[in-house]
Protein backbone atom coordinates (compact mmCIF):
# COMPACT_ATOMS: atom_id res chain seq x y z
CA UNK A 1 0.00 0.00 0.00
CA UNK A 2 2.85 2.37 0.81
CA UNK A 3 4.06 2.46 -2.81
CA UNK A 4 0.58 3.10 -4.24
CA UNK A 5 -0.56 6.69 -4.77
CA UNK A 6 -3.61 7.95 -2.92
CA UNK A 7 -6.30 7.20 -5.48
CA UNK A 8 -9.45 9.28 -6.03
CA UNK A 9 -12.20 7.92 -8.27
CA UNK A 10 -14.65 10.66 -9.28
CA UNK A 11 -17.96 9.84 -10.99
CA UNK A 12 -18.77 12.90 -13.10
CA UNK A 13 -22.24 13.59 -14.46
CA UNK A 14 -24.93 16.24 -14.60
CA UNK A 15 -28.02 17.36 -16.42
CA UNK A 16 -26.01 20.10 -18.10
CA UNK A 17 -22.51 20.92 -19.28
CA UNK A 18 -22.03 23.33 -16.38
CA UNK A 19 -22.66 20.50 -13.94
CA UNK A 20 -20.01 18.35 -15.61
CA UNK A 21 -17.50 21.21 -15.42
CA UNK A 22 -18.36 21.80 -11.76
CA UNK A 23 -17.86 18.13 -10.92
CA UNK A 24 -14.55 18.09 -12.77
CA UNK A 25 -13.32 21.27 -11.10
CA UNK A 26 -14.20 20.19 -7.59
CA UNK A 27 -12.60 16.78 -8.12
CA UNK A 28 -9.42 18.63 -9.08
CA UNK A 29 -9.59 20.76 -5.94
CA UNK A 30 -9.92 17.62 -3.81
CA UNK A 31 -6.95 16.04 -5.58
CA UNK A 32 -4.77 19.09 -4.93
CA UNK A 33 -5.35 18.74 -1.22
CA UNK A 34 -3.53 15.38 -1.30
CA UNK A 35 0.02 15.73 -2.70
CA UNK A 36 0.84 13.06 -5.22
CA UNK A 37 -2.74 11.81 -5.53
CA UNK A 38 -4.07 10.04 -8.62
CA UNK A 39 -7.43 11.17 -10.07
CA UNK A 40 -9.50 8.80 -12.22
CA UNK A 41 -12.63 10.38 -13.74
CA UNK A 42 -15.53 8.14 -14.76
CA UNK A 43 -18.02 9.73 -17.13
CA UNK A 44 -20.89 8.80 -19.41
CA UNK A 45 -20.82 10.94 -22.60
CA UNK A 46 -24.54 11.77 -22.57
CA UNK A 47 -23.70 14.86 -24.55
CA UNK A 48 -20.87 15.29 -27.03
CA UNK A 49 -19.24 18.08 -25.03
CA UNK A 50 -19.00 16.09 -21.78
CA UNK A 51 -15.78 14.41 -22.90
CA UNK A 52 -14.43 17.65 -24.35
CA UNK A 53 -15.03 19.40 -21.02
CA UNK A 54 -12.70 16.97 -19.27
CA UNK A 55 -9.86 18.06 -21.59
CA UNK A 56 -9.89 21.35 -19.67
CA UNK A 57 -8.84 19.66 -16.43
CA UNK A 58 -5.06 19.16 -16.17
CA UNK A 59 -5.47 17.31 -12.87
CA UNK A 60 -7.24 14.26 -14.32
CA UNK A 61 -4.82 11.36 -14.77
CA UNK A 62 -7.17 8.95 -16.53
CA UNK A 63 -10.69 9.09 -17.97
CA UNK A 64 -12.89 5.98 -17.93
CA UNK A 65 -15.52 6.59 -20.61
CA UNK A 66 -18.60 4.38 -20.48
CA UNK A 67 -21.06 3.59 -23.25
CA UNK A 68 -23.56 6.41 -23.74
CA UNK A 69 -26.54 4.20 -22.79
CA UNK A 70 -25.00 3.38 -19.41
CA UNK A 71 -25.91 5.39 -16.33
CA UNK A 72 -23.21 6.72 -14.02
CA UNK A 73 -24.70 4.53 -11.29
CA UNK A 74 -24.03 1.49 -13.52
CA UNK A 75 -20.33 2.33 -13.44
CA UNK A 76 -20.38 1.53 -9.72
CA UNK A 77 -21.86 -1.93 -10.38
CA UNK A 78 -19.31 -4.75 -10.31
CA UNK A 79 -21.18 -6.49 -13.14
CA UNK A 80 -20.37 -3.65 -15.52
CA UNK A 81 -16.64 -4.08 -14.79
CA UNK A 82 -15.28 -0.84 -16.35
CA UNK A 83 -11.79 -1.83 -15.20
CA UNK A 84 -11.68 -4.55 -17.81
CA UNK A 85 -10.26 -2.27 -20.50
CA UNK A 86 -8.02 -0.14 -18.30
CA UNK A 87 -4.21 -0.22 -18.36
CA UNK A 88 -2.77 -2.28 -15.51
CA UNK A 89 -1.57 0.73 -13.51
CA UNK A 90 -5.03 2.30 -13.67
CA UNK A 91 -6.85 -0.96 -12.94
CA UNK A 92 -4.84 -1.58 -9.79
CA UNK A 93 -5.65 1.89 -8.51
CA UNK A 94 -9.29 1.83 -9.64
CA UNK A 95 -10.10 -1.46 -7.90
CA UNK A 96 -8.84 -0.21 -4.52
CA UNK A 97 -9.44 3.54 -4.33
CA UNK A 98 -8.82 5.57 -1.22
CA UNK A 99 -11.67 7.98 -1.94
CA UNK A 100 -14.76 7.74 -4.13
CA UNK A 101 -16.65 10.91 -5.12
CA UNK A 102 -20.13 10.77 -6.66
CA UNK A 103 -21.85 13.58 -8.60
CA UNK A 104 -23.97 14.98 -5.77
CA UNK A 105 -20.76 15.46 -3.75
CA UNK A 106 -19.17 17.47 -6.55
CA UNK A 107 -21.89 19.35 -8.42
CA UNK A 108 -21.57 22.76 -6.82
CA UNK A 109 -19.44 25.79 -7.50
CA UNK A 110 -18.25 27.39 -4.28
CA UNK A 111 -14.90 29.05 -4.95
CA UNK A 112 -12.85 28.76 -1.78
CA UNK A 113 -9.74 30.67 -2.88
CA UNK A 114 -8.19 32.43 -5.84
CA UNK A 115 -6.62 30.91 -8.92
CA UNK A 116 -7.58 29.02 -12.04
CA UNK A 117 -8.36 25.31 -12.03
CA UNK A 118 -9.25 24.67 -15.67
CA UNK A 119 -7.37 25.66 -18.81
CA UNK A 120 -7.54 24.99 -22.52
CA UNK A 121 -4.87 22.41 -23.46
CA UNK A 122 -1.63 23.83 -24.82
CA UNK A 123 -2.04 21.92 -28.08
CA UNK A 124 -5.27 23.82 -28.82
CA UNK A 125 -4.18 27.36 -27.91
CA UNK A 126 -2.76 28.27 -31.31
CA UNK A 127 -5.91 27.21 -33.16
CA UNK A 128 -8.11 29.14 -30.72
CA UNK A 129 -6.04 32.31 -31.07
CA UNK A 130 -6.01 32.08 -34.87
CA UNK A 131 -9.78 31.55 -34.92
CA UNK A 132 -10.44 34.69 -32.86
CA UNK A 133 -8.09 36.83 -34.96
CA UNK A 134 -9.60 35.41 -38.13
CA UNK A 135 -13.05 36.51 -36.98
CA UNK A 136 -11.84 40.08 -36.56
CA UNK A 137 -10.75 40.30 -32.91
CA UNK A 138 -7.92 42.82 -32.54
CA UNK A 139 -5.02 41.02 -30.81
CA UNK A 140 -3.61 44.32 -29.54
CA UNK A 141 -6.73 45.25 -27.55
CA UNK A 142 -8.65 43.71 -24.66
CA UNK A 143 -12.12 42.22 -24.83
CA UNK A 144 -14.99 41.20 -22.56
CA UNK A 145 -16.93 37.96 -22.89
CA UNK A 146 -20.74 37.97 -22.88
CA UNK A 147 -23.24 35.18 -22.28
CA UNK A 148 -26.99 35.59 -21.81
CA UNK A 149 -29.30 32.72 -20.89
CA UNK A 150 -32.39 33.56 -22.92
CA UNK A 151 -36.01 32.73 -22.27
CA UNK A 152 -36.84 29.47 -23.98
CA UNK A 153 -33.52 27.79 -23.17
CA UNK A 154 -34.15 24.04 -22.94
CA UNK A 155 -37.65 24.89 -24.20
CA UNK A 156 -38.54 26.39 -20.81
CA UNK A 157 -40.57 29.60 -20.98
CA UNK A 158 -40.69 32.26 -18.24
CA UNK A 159 -37.98 30.45 -16.28
CA UNK A 160 -36.82 32.73 -13.44
CA UNK A 161 -33.15 32.30 -14.32
CA UNK A 162 -33.63 33.26 -17.96
CA UNK A 163 -33.67 36.69 -19.60
CA UNK A 164 -36.60 37.80 -21.75
CA UNK A 165 -35.27 41.14 -22.99
CA UNK A 166 -31.77 41.08 -24.48
CA UNK A 167 -31.94 44.67 -25.78
CA UNK A 168 -30.10 46.07 -22.70
CA UNK A 169 -27.16 43.83 -23.56
CA UNK A 170 -26.92 45.41 -27.02
CA UNK A 171 -26.72 48.77 -25.24
CA UNK A 172 -24.02 47.37 -22.96
CA UNK A 173 -22.04 46.07 -25.95
CA UNK A 174 -22.06 49.57 -27.46
CA UNK A 175 -20.85 51.01 -24.15
CA UNK A 176 -17.95 48.57 -23.83
CA UNK A 177 -16.81 49.22 -27.40
CA UNK A 178 -17.54 52.95 -27.83
CA UNK A 179 -16.98 54.30 -24.30
CA UNK A 180 -14.47 51.89 -22.74
CA UNK A 181 -12.53 51.18 -25.92
CA UNK A 182 -12.76 47.40 -25.72
CA UNK A 183 -14.18 44.55 -27.76
CA UNK A 184 -16.89 41.99 -27.01
CA UNK A 185 -16.92 38.25 -27.67
CA UNK A 186 -20.32 36.61 -27.25
CA UNK A 187 -20.28 32.93 -26.35
CA UNK A 188 -23.15 30.45 -26.49
CA UNK A 189 -24.87 28.44 -29.21
CA UNK A 190 -26.56 29.04 -32.60
CA UNK A 191 -30.08 29.09 -31.09
CA UNK A 192 -29.45 32.45 -29.43
CA UNK A 193 -31.20 35.57 -30.65
CA UNK A 194 -29.20 37.68 -33.10
CA UNK A 195 -27.56 40.86 -31.84
CA UNK A 196 -27.01 43.60 -34.44
CA UNK A 197 -23.52 43.12 -35.93
CA UNK A 198 -21.02 45.91 -35.47
CA UNK A 199 -17.29 46.56 -35.42
CA UNK A 200 -15.69 45.21 -32.27
CA UNK A 201 -18.26 42.44 -31.71
CA UNK A 202 -17.45 38.78 -32.41
CA UNK A 203 -20.43 36.44 -31.97
CA UNK A 204 -18.98 32.96 -31.41
CA UNK A 205 -22.28 31.51 -30.26
CA UNK A 206 -24.26 32.29 -33.39
CA UNK A 207 -21.39 30.96 -35.51
CA UNK A 208 -21.38 27.62 -33.70
CA UNK A 209 -17.71 28.04 -32.83
CA UNK A 210 -16.08 25.13 -31.02
CA UNK A 211 -16.50 24.72 -27.30
CA UNK A 212 -12.74 24.78 -26.63
CA UNK A 213 -12.36 28.05 -28.54
CA UNK A 214 -15.17 29.61 -26.50
CA UNK A 215 -13.52 28.43 -23.27
CA UNK A 216 -10.23 29.89 -24.45
CA UNK A 217 -11.98 33.21 -25.05
CA UNK A 218 -13.44 33.16 -21.55
CA UNK A 219 -10.00 32.49 -20.04
CA UNK A 220 -8.35 35.24 -22.10
CA UNK A 221 -11.04 37.88 -21.51
CA UNK A 222 -10.41 40.93 -19.33
CA UNK A 223 -13.75 40.15 -17.68
CA UNK A 224 -17.06 38.51 -18.46
CA UNK A 225 -20.66 39.72 -18.37
CA UNK A 226 -22.89 36.77 -17.56
CA UNK A 227 -26.33 35.74 -16.41
CA UNK A 228 -27.70 32.97 -14.20
CA UNK A 229 -26.34 30.08 -16.26
CA UNK A 230 -23.42 27.66 -16.45
CA UNK A 231 -20.92 29.87 -18.32
CA UNK A 232 -20.95 32.40 -15.47
CA UNK A 233 -19.80 29.72 -13.05
CA UNK A 234 -16.96 28.90 -15.45
CA UNK A 235 -15.42 32.26 -14.54
CA UNK A 236 -14.57 30.86 -11.12
CA UNK A 237 -12.90 27.86 -12.79
CA UNK A 238 -10.82 30.00 -15.18
CA UNK A 239 -10.27 32.84 -12.70
CA UNK A 240 -11.93 35.46 -14.94
CA UNK A 241 -13.55 38.49 -13.25
CA UNK A 242 -17.34 38.46 -13.63
CA UNK A 243 -20.13 41.02 -13.82
CA UNK A 244 -23.13 38.87 -12.88
CA UNK A 245 -26.33 40.39 -14.28
CA UNK A 246 -29.95 39.31 -13.81
CA UNK A 247 -28.95 37.01 -10.97
CA UNK A 248 -31.84 35.03 -9.55
CA UNK A 249 -30.39 32.14 -7.56
CA UNK A 250 -28.21 32.34 -4.46
CA UNK A 251 -24.99 34.31 -4.70
CA UNK A 252 -21.93 32.11 -4.13
CA UNK A 253 -19.04 34.50 -4.59
CA UNK A 254 -15.86 34.20 -2.62
CA UNK A 255 -13.71 37.31 -2.12
CA UNK A 256 -12.50 38.29 -5.59
CA UNK A 257 -13.09 40.74 -8.40
CA UNK A 258 -16.71 39.92 -9.16
CA UNK A 259 -19.81 42.10 -8.95
CA UNK A 260 -23.44 41.00 -8.83
CA UNK A 261 -26.54 42.80 -10.12
CA UNK A 262 -29.57 40.72 -9.14
CA UNK A 263 -33.04 40.82 -10.59
CA UNK A 264 -35.49 42.88 -8.55
CA UNK A 265 -37.89 40.72 -6.55
CA UNK A 266 -41.37 42.21 -6.23
CA UNK A 267 -43.12 40.44 -3.34
CA UNK A 268 -46.91 39.94 -3.21
CA UNK A 269 -47.21 42.85 -0.76
CA UNK A 270 -45.38 45.17 -3.19
CA UNK A 271 -42.02 45.15 -1.39
CA UNK A 272 -39.06 45.35 -3.77
CA UNK A 273 -35.79 43.59 -3.01
CA UNK A 274 -32.54 43.50 -4.93
CA UNK A 275 -28.85 43.03 -4.27
CA UNK A 276 -27.82 42.10 -0.75
CA UNK A 277 -31.38 42.54 0.56
CA UNK A 278 -32.63 39.95 -1.94
CA UNK A 279 -29.81 37.57 -1.02
CA UNK A 280 -30.53 37.88 2.69
CA UNK A 281 -34.28 37.44 2.20
CA UNK A 282 -34.08 33.77 1.33
CA UNK A 283 -36.08 34.26 -1.88
CA UNK A 284 -33.13 33.57 -4.21
CA UNK A 285 -33.83 29.83 -4.25
CA UNK A 286 -35.11 28.21 -7.43
CA UNK A 287 -37.00 25.48 -5.57
CA UNK A 288 -39.11 28.11 -3.78
CA UNK A 289 -40.14 29.89 -6.96
CA UNK A 290 -43.25 27.95 -8.09
CA UNK A 291 -46.34 29.41 -6.46
CA UNK A 292 -44.42 32.13 -4.62
CA UNK A 293 -46.37 34.99 -6.22
CA UNK A 294 -43.13 36.93 -6.68
CA UNK A 295 -42.61 38.98 -9.82
CA UNK A 296 -39.18 39.67 -11.28
CA UNK A 297 -37.80 42.81 -12.91
CA UNK A 298 -34.72 42.36 -15.07
CA UNK A 299 -31.50 44.33 -14.68
CA UNK A 300 -31.62 47.68 -16.48
CA UNK A 301 -28.93 48.67 -18.98
CA UNK A 302 -27.82 51.54 -16.72
CA UNK A 303 -27.15 49.12 -13.87
CA UNK A 304 -25.23 46.77 -16.15
CA UNK A 305 -23.10 49.71 -17.29
CA UNK A 306 -22.44 50.68 -13.66
CA UNK A 307 -21.24 47.15 -12.86
CA UNK A 308 -19.06 46.95 -15.96
CA UNK A 309 -17.52 50.39 -15.39
CA UNK A 310 -16.49 49.30 -11.89
CA UNK A 311 -15.05 46.03 -13.18
CA UNK A 312 -13.20 47.89 -15.93
CA UNK A 313 -11.41 49.98 -13.30
CA UNK A 314 -10.65 46.94 -11.13
CA UNK A 315 -8.96 45.24 -14.10
CA UNK A 316 -7.09 48.27 -15.45
CA UNK A 317 -3.75 46.41 -15.48
CA UNK A 318 -5.09 43.87 -17.98
CA UNK A 319 -2.91 43.13 -21.03
CA UNK A 320 -4.04 42.89 -24.66
CA UNK A 321 -5.57 39.44 -24.91
CA UNK A 322 -3.08 38.03 -27.43
CA UNK A 323 -0.20 38.83 -25.07
CA UNK A 324 -2.02 37.43 -22.06
CA UNK A 325 -1.22 33.89 -21.02
CA UNK A 326 -4.07 31.82 -19.72
CA UNK A 327 -4.50 32.27 -15.99
CA UNK A 328 -1.87 30.10 -14.30
CA UNK A 329 -3.02 26.87 -12.70
CA UNK A 330 -2.18 27.65 -9.10
CA UNK A 331 -2.57 25.67 -5.93
CA UNK A 332 -5.56 26.84 -3.95
CA UNK A 333 -5.58 27.46 -0.22
CA UNK A 334 -8.08 24.87 0.96
CA UNK A 335 -7.94 25.78 4.65
CA UNK A 336 -11.32 27.54 4.41
CA UNK A 337 -13.01 24.29 3.43
CA UNK A 338 -12.82 23.01 6.99
CA UNK A 339 -16.26 22.73 8.54
CA UNK A 340 -17.33 25.93 10.23
CA UNK A 341 -14.69 28.10 8.55
CA UNK A 342 -16.44 28.91 5.29
CA UNK A 343 -18.33 32.22 5.25
CA UNK A 344 -21.96 32.54 4.26
CA UNK A 345 -22.15 32.22 0.46
CA UNK A 346 -22.87 35.91 -0.07
CA UNK A 347 -21.03 37.35 2.94
CA UNK A 348 -18.06 38.50 0.87
CA UNK A 349 -19.92 39.23 -2.37
CA UNK A 350 -19.81 42.65 -4.04
CA UNK A 351 -23.31 43.78 -4.99
CA UNK A 352 -24.25 46.65 -7.27
CA UNK A 353 -25.04 48.88 -4.30
CA UNK A 354 -21.45 48.39 -3.05
CA UNK A 355 -20.04 49.86 -6.26
CA UNK A 356 -19.37 53.58 -6.42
Amino acid sequence: MADRPFTIVAYIDGPGLGDVMACSTNAAIVKRSVPGALLIACVVPRAELYAEALLLNPDIDYVAMADDEVAVSDLMDAHYAPAGYMPDWVRQAFMKPNLVLIPNMLDFVMPVAEGAVLRVPDWYETEARETLVGLGLDPENWFACLHVREDGYRRERTHPRSVRDIAPYATLIDHIIDELGGQVVRIGDPTMSPIPPRAGLVDLGRRGTSYLTQCFALGAARFMVGTDSGPSSWCFMFNTPLAFTNKFTEVIFAPSIHVCATKTFVLPDGTRLSGRAAAESGHMVEAKWPGSGIELIETAAADMIKAVDWLHVQTEDSEPWAAKNQMPVRERDLSAVAMGKTPHPFAAATFLEDVS
